[in-house]
């Protein structure tokens, strides 16, 4: 017995084949997520958050102030203190830093959904090897310390987003 499909018989009938087949698909696709994960999605957006903490700090030294940098958007606490207080050390004095630092095996080592508010911890290994204090005016590059040491950070859900609450490195703990 053969099956016939006509007019709209076939329209529904092709419709539902591709719905079919579109819904195997992205059923068998490794990255797409089918239920929701809390602690990945915070791990995830707490690692942007330190990220973009990190690009703004090198903005603001590489420039050696804040203007037309806010670094509320990325950071409050004794994070915002560590930005705000080093730049204006680095413009009264008239220095910038040179290059890039270095930021690398970045993970995060917990994530606490259950405080108030959440907590994310991150660390890494900060590197200064091509990032070096100069002055401003001269060029003449002060700081010819060149080190590697854990660095690390805690992210703070506040008000649906994450912020940098606590920035740190140690110069006891090379990496």
């Amino acid at each position: 017995m053969a099956l016939v499909l006509r007019g709209r018989n076939l329209a529904v009938a092709t419709v539902m084949l591709c719905s079919a087949l579109l819904l195997t698909s992205c059923s068998s696709s490794p990255s797409i997520r089918t239920t929701p994960d809390p602690i990945a999605d915070a791990r995830d957006q707490a690692m942007a958050a330190y990220q973009a903490y990190l690009d703004i700090e090198a903005k603001a030294y590489a420039q050696g102030s804040l203007t037309g940098i806010d670094p509320t958007v990325y950071a409050r606490g004794s994070a915002l203190a560590v930005i705000k207080v080093g730049v204006g050390s680095f413009e009264a004095d008239n220095l910038v830093m040179k290059g890039n630092p270095g930021h690398s095996s970045l993970e995060v080592t917990s994530v606490d959904l259950a405080s108030m508010p959440p907590t994310v911890k991150i660390q890494g290994c900060y590197d200064s090897t091509n990032y070096v204090k100069t002055d401003k005016v001269t060029g003449r590059i002060l700081d010819s310390d060149r080190y590697r040491v854990v660095e690390g950070g805690v992210a703070q859900r506040v008000d649906g987003h994450w912020l940098i609450s606590e920035a740190w490195s140690d110069p006891k703990r090379p990496c």
